[in-house]
């Protein structure tokens, strides 16, 4: 995996936080409880001796350990050719999760590719990955921008259903049109 693909996921995500109000609940370099349990108990504990630790206590190397397999390995997305769409798609499914981010690049793909005809799975698997690889440059850079408008109609549907979230829509529509080609 690219260094610089994990270092500005890192960056994006922030390090330790706890807040009661964000729905994504604590996490640590963008690492959910849920993701870090389910690492371990597929992997083995990441404390010494194979113990299990908390989301607070991961350092960013071991991030980037469960970067590496959850989100890049197992979501494929080293065979994805075009670097901005790898490094979205890799965002996305941090961000996100990596059902939502196949289903937003499908979804892109599909409105963009004439005749695609991609099944919104969520399944980054050999037809989506196809259809990047074999997209022209053109077409890369709508998909790549389907994407963005994607994640900015998401967040503001999700402050839209909880105002709560609100404080949070600048910095999630700034990652999302960091993007943005």
């Amino acid at each position: 995996m690219n260094d610089g693909l994990s270092e500005a996921t890192l960056n994006r995500e922030g390090g330790y936080s706890n807040d009661p109000i964000d729905r994504g609940g604590e996490t640590n370099y963008g690492i959910t409880k849920a993701t870090l349990d389910s690492y371990q108990k597929k992997n083995g504990g990441l404390g010494e001796g194979g113990r299990a630790i908390e989301v607070k206590d991961l350092t960013q190397e071991q991030a980037k350990a469960i970067y590496k397999k959850e989100y890049y390995d197992e979501r494929r997305i080293g065979n994805i050719l075009d670097d901005n769409i790898a490094h979205q798609v890799f965002d996305l499914g941090v961000n996100h999760s990596p059902g939502a981010a196949g289903k937003m690049v499908q979804n892109a793909i599909n409105s963009t590719i004439p005749g695609a005809n991609l099944e919104t799975d969520g399944v980054i698997g050999d037809k989506t990955i196809a259809a990047l690889n074999n997209a022209t440059p053109e077409q890369l850079k709508a998909i790549n921008n389907a994407i963005v408008d994607q994640r900015e109609a998401y967040y503001r549907r999700l402050v839209q259903q909880d105002p709560s979230q609100a404080r949070f829509l600048n910095g999630w529509l700034n990652r999302a049109r960091g993007f943005r080609q």
